[in-house]
Formats: C-alpha cells, structure tokens, sequence
C-alpha cells in the first residue's frame, strides 16, 4: 500500500494517492478557517551502498550502524558516520590490515589514479525510496541523468533495472523496473519536466553538499592530504567538472 500521503505514485499505472480520513463528531463545532495541506513533492536523491565486510568493519574510524549495501543519501546532512561509510567504500580498492592506522588510509586512498561510489539515483516519496538505482552503477556518472530533459532515458542499472518513460514532451514517468525490455513493473513516479530540472540541480546541490562534509570530515580525523583527497574526490565524481575522472586517466 502506498503511503506518501497524497504524492502522484502509481502501481502498474494506477494512481494510489493517499489521503487521511477523519470521523466526524457528534457535537456541532464552530467553523474554522480552511487549511490547504500540499501532498510531498517526488524527489530525485544521491544514494550510495553501505560498504561489505565480513566479521567486523576494517576501518579504522567508526561507520554508520545499518547493514552493508543498504543505501543511504548523500548530502550536506550526513552524519561523521556516514561520511565513515562513504569514506571506507572509496577504499574497495585497498587491502587493509588489521592494525592499519587511518592517516596511512588516506595516503593511500591519495595514491589512487580515481574513485567510484556503488550508487546511483533515488527517486524518494515522503522520506522513502519508491524507485531506486540497480546493480552496476556509480555516483560518478550521475551527469547522464541530464538525457531525461532530452526526452532519453539514461542507464540506471539494472535487477531492478529503472528506466524513464515519457508520456509526453512535458512529463517524465520513472519505473522501478522493466528498462531495456520498456516493461511497466513495479511502482513509477510522475515528474513534469520543470520538477526534472529543479530536481537535478537538488541532486547536484546534494553532492556539492557532500564534498563539504568529506573536506570537514577528513580534517577533524587529521587527515594530511585533505585537499588532494577533496579535490580528487570532486574530480572523480564529476562534481563540478563535466567528465568523471576515470574517463580521463584511462
């Protein structure tokens, strides 16, 4: 059952829209002015996977308490727990010891050509995801997200495999799977193309937001490459340039 309260989600392509019901008294009350309640705007978010390890965390700084691959946003909110989850997934490519100190972490994580985050795009209704990112995809080729305002559907991975559908040349239908076959399965969420761009620049707004927090992050923990790491990170995401850096040192 749909629960966001009033936002245009759809199941298979019918509209659930929820409302809240109340039973009416059985005293007569004085009239009260009217209130206009919105229903919660769709959003499309930055998520990332909590990082795998086997017996216990190998990191050595603390990591958020949920279990690995779950996904959380990234963002100017995040926890210095979260940014320890974000910053231990950078290290996929590391071999860790069990006794490695964090400072010698960071200049190794500063020896790398790039980074890549297992993530993708979040479509959220009411704080939930409804429509999330599949397996394959990575933070750092979030710009393709900009073929939806070109009416195209960019790649959003796949088991589930989301994809975008477009009614017409002024809304966008996100599905939660069925791309590559263009079969209409599981929940969708109706977008104008307006919200799209308002939206996209919100998802970038959220990673300009997350490399703050790493820089703050990485400073509290004495971190002795902050800004090589920061500006490495930003480069490889593609925060503020146009291409991901891997695209670029390969």
């Amino acid at each position: 059952m749909n629960r966001s309260r009033g936002a245009v989600v759809f199941y298979n392509g019918k509209s659930t829209a929820a409302t809240r019901l109340s039973r009416p008294l059985c005293h007569k009350l004085p009239p009260s002015p009217s209130v206009c309640v919105s229903p919660p705007l769709p959003q499309i978010r930055p998520v990332i996977e909590a990082p795998w390890y086997e017996d216990s965390p190998p990191w050595p700084w603390p990591i958020a308490g949920m279990p690995c691959f779950t996904q959380f946003e990234l963002g100017g909110q995040m926890t210095d727990r979260e940014v320890g989850s974000m910053t231990a997934a950078l290290c996929d490519p590391l071999e860790l010891s069990p006794s490695c100190d964090a400072l010698d972490v960071f200049d190794a994580l500063n020896e790398l050509d790039c980074f890549g985050l297992r993530g993708g795009v979040a479509v959220l209704v009411d704080s939930q995801i409804v429509v999330s990112r599949g397996c394959c995809t990575g933070i750092e080729d979030w710009r393709e997200l900009h073929d939806i305002l070109k009416c195209e559907s960019p790649w959003m991975g796949h088991d589930p495999a989301p994809w975008c559908e477009f009614p017409d040349q002024n809304s966008v239908r996100f599905w939660a799977d069925g791309g590559g076959s263009c079969q209409h399965l599981g929940p969708t969420v109706l977008f104008s193309q307006t919200q799209i761009a308002e939206e996209l620049q919100q998802f970038h707004n959220a990673l300009l937001g997350t490399v703050q927090r790493f820089r703050q992050w990485l400073a509290v923990a004495g971190c002795r490459c902050t800004d090589s790491l920061v500006e490495k990170f930003d480069q490889s995401l593609a925060i503020t340039s146009h291409e991901p850096l891997y695209k670029i040192v390969t």
